[in-house]
């Protein structure tokens, strides 16, 4: 997961922050480590868990625990606990593939034909460099993270896949990308991904905290994920083949460290052990533009972005709904910050973005000791509440001229020098894509300047934190804006979904049978009203919230193009949570094989489709 909108798949996105670029050299380490130690300790007591390193000039100024790795049986997180790094795993796929190149195996320029046999004409122009910019046209995802699948199936797979748009005509994150340039690492060596990243990235820079399989943990190492009260385990609980994640996950995410091996792996890079500098410039280069509109760009497994100051941050986080990782190294400042953590709705960027701030020498502030929830009707009868009703009421529309309006009458003029009016009406309007029309879930009065304000998308169904801070003294004017995608509050309303799991198609009255044939119907009927209320109904929203809810009804249209009006020839489960359905189109006659994977709690909601011919 990238810090983008539309993955986490990733998604977490941030709005309207000012970028921390320099230090400002009147504080010592000290200090700076008792003023993060003291922000840590505030936010473990407002429900944070996980591990932190931050490092200056080589040199580490903290590096610590906070929270439980094991609430169960009481075992505290510590800087060698184990958690998962996420789509971070991205940057030792695109370092493992530079090696490659480094020792003249392959380039980056090479055609996937060269390495796949049967490459359909549409992916024949796809280059290594193309997968690794998330510009070879593929989708985010072809199936759920522990949907077990082989290697060959998933090239297999990959190759019926179609594509989103044109090899290197278009920026998308995706997952299948970098699972592909897993399998080519695999092809050109004739070893397992793992054992080429231990024998040349991980043993070389000296972690051995770092892998799927080959570090042998104990139980004691691993941090357990948490939503809310409910222990999700470890990763390595999941289901997992043999030598790690099946393909899904496998080397586009699900790498397990801690923040010291992440560490070291920083300092690697510093030098020529691993990649020359040749490599490295390849490895950072801003290849890609993240999005038309957007001011980072994306290298080899890394987000790139260049301050103000012309300065390089170098960076990438990951993560699924329950573990996130945060990894920023600010390359000329030479400082970075790891964040790893283990509990839903406590996000590593959120506490990496405030350290950040800490070293710096900018102006922060420490989480409330107490927080207070506000009615909507409560929110009205103050200036600071006004100002944020006025914001969602601006997510609703797309009217560029009010929402400048809305700008310079609702922002401190200091923050609109500083931000730009261009570049906050670019913010806003990316939040006016992804929000739109919004109810309020829950409002939380911070302190005396800052509300969050819990909202749900009436278009999408997803939930968004906003966080706002507000100028100290009358008229209270908008000083900050973040953005963060959240769950829900624990009295939110939740979405009666019996409806749609009515029709069995004979299948059984199982989890997976009820989502399944919920599915076949909604291909079935090719009604786009039914499919929205499908889609919006059955699909996880780390699913729900890979793309737009309108690109999810186009993989519809492309099923319904497909498949069309459908029998059902038989299903089978493949896993607790998992079934494979065969079908044959009436009009075509052509058999298709639908893999659909569910999410592993309640209300055990759709989390992988994918639909292949079986001739």
């Amino acid at each position: 997961m990238r810090k983008i909108l539309l993955f986490l798949l990733i998604i977490s996105k941030f709005s309207i922050a000012i970028p921390l670029f320099c230090l400002s050299g009147n504080r010592n380490d000290d200090e700076i480590k008792t003023k993060i130690d003291e922000y840590m300790t505030r936010v473990e007591k407002n429900g944070f868990s996980g591990s932190l390193l931050v490092a200056k000039d080589g040199k580490i100024i903290l590096s610590k625990g906070y929270g439980l790795a094991d609430r169960e049986r009481n075992i505290p997180v510590t800087n060698q606990t184990v958690f998962t790094v996420g789509s971070i795993t991205k940057q030792f796929t695109g370092a493992a593939i530079l090696k490659l190149q480094m020792m003249g195996v392959l380039n980056v320029n090479d055609p996937i034909s060269k390495y796949f046999k049967n490459v359909p004409e549409d992916k024949k122009s796809i280059t290594l460099h193309h997968l690794l910019t998330h510009t070879a046209g593929f989708p985010g995802a072809i199936g759920g993270d522990f949907q077990p699948i082989n290697r060959d199936d998933f090239i297999e797979l990959a190759m019926n896949t179609k594509l989103n748009s044109n090899p290197g005509k278009k920026y998308e994150y995706s997952n299948v990308g970098f699972s592909l340039l897993g399998t080519i690492i695999e092809i050109a060596t004739g070893e397992s991904y793992e054992a080429f990243l231990h024998e040349n990235l991980f043993a070389p820079a000296g972690m051995m905290n770092t892998g799927y399989r080959i570090p042998k943990w104990n139980q004691d190492e691993l941090a357990h994920g948490y939503r809310r009260e409910k222990d999700w385990g470890t990763l390595i609980d999941k289901s997992w083949a043999e030598d790690g994640p099946y393909w899904h996950l496998r080397a586009n995410g699900g790498i397990l460290s801690t923040v010291e091996d992440m560490f070291q792996w920083h300092l690697a890079l510093k030098t020529d052990r691993i990649l020359t500098k040749e490599a490295k410039r390849a490895y950072y280069s801003p290849h890609v533009r993240e999005g038309e509109d957007a001011d980072s760009y994306y290298g080899y497994g890394w987000a790139i972005f260049m301050t103000p100051r012309n300065t390089r941050l170098i960076a990438h986080n990951g993560g699924n709904t329950i573990f996130s990782a945060d990894f920023l190294r600010y390359i000329d400042e030479d400082v970075v910050i790891i964040v790893l953590a283990n509990t839903a709705g406590q996000h590593a960027w959120n506490v990496s973005n405030a350290v950040a701030k800490i070293v710096f020498g900018y102006d922060y502030k420490l989480p409330p000791e107490k927080t207070e929830q506000l009615t909507i009707e409560e929110l009205k009868k103050t200036k600071m509440g006004a100002r944020a009703l006025t914001l969602l009421q601006i997510y609703r529309t797309s009217d560029e001229g009010k929402t400048l309006n809305f700008i310079k009458e609702n922002f401190e003029t200091d923050y609109i020098e500083r931000a730009t009016e261009e570049g906050l009406l670019r913010f806003i309007q990316q939040d006016q894509k992804g929000i739109g029309d919004a109810k309020i879930g829950q409002v939380v009065k911070n302190d005396e300047h800052t509300l969050e304000l819990t909202v749900q998308s009436k278009n999408t169904g997803e939930w968004w934190l906003i966080s706002i801070e507000f100028e100290g003294k009358d008229p209270y004017k908008i000083i900050n804006i973040g953005v963060v995608d959240t769950q829900p509050p624990i009295d939110a309303d939740q979405e009666n979904d019996n409806e749609d799991l009515s029709i069995n198609w004979g299948l059984p009255s199982s989890n997976t049978g009820r989502r399944s044939a919920a599915l076949l119907e909604a291909i079935n009927r090719m009604d786009d009203a039914y499919s929205r209320k499908f889609i919006k109904t059955n699909f996880a929203p780390e699913f729900l919230n890979q793309f737009p809810l309108e690109k999810h009804l186009d993989q519809f249209h492309k099923m319904h193009q497909d498949v069309g009006k459908l029998e059902l020839l038989g299903a089978m489960k493949t896993g607790m949570n998992s079934a494979r359905i065969k079908v044959r189109s009436i009009e075509s006659g052509k058999v298709f094989k639908i893999q659909i994977e569910l999410e592993e709690h309640e209300p055990y909601r759709i989390v992988g489709i994918s639909v292949a011919s079986d001739e």
